[in-house]
């Protein structure tokens, strides 16, 4: 996810039940954690209806190969990660990363 004033950036993903997460500040990476985490987001659901409930200016990107029929599929959209943490969505996915920006401090530097 990168601030719309392009001043950090958070990146993350999942592995093992895990989550990995990169901080990045001015260019720089000012911190790496990470946490077990017995859900992964699951943007197999995606649905372009869903994120059309919450575009605005920060922007995030993912991504997931799906082996079964050897395939990269790549999501961009442009989300207000305050209003999604503050609202809520009824998109699964979005609810989902709203639980894990709340739960890991993705947003907070």
């Amino acid at each position: 996810m990168i601030d719309p004033e392009g001043n950090f950036s958070v990146i993350w993903y999942y592995n093992n039940k895990r989550i990995y997460i990169t901080r990045i500040l001015k260019s720089k990476i000012v911190s790496t954690e990470d946490y077990r985490c017995d859900t992964i987001l699951n943007i197999k659901e995606y649905k372009k209806d869903c994120y059309l409930q919450t575009i605005d200016a920060e922007g995030f990107k993912s991504s997931y190969y799906d082996e079964n029929i050897d395939s990269l599929y790549n999501i961009y959209i442009c989300l207000d990660v305050t209003n999604l943490k503050l609202k809520g969505s009824s998109c699964p996915v979005l609810k989902e990363l709203r639980e894990h920006i709340i739960r890991y401090k993705l947003w907070d530097f």
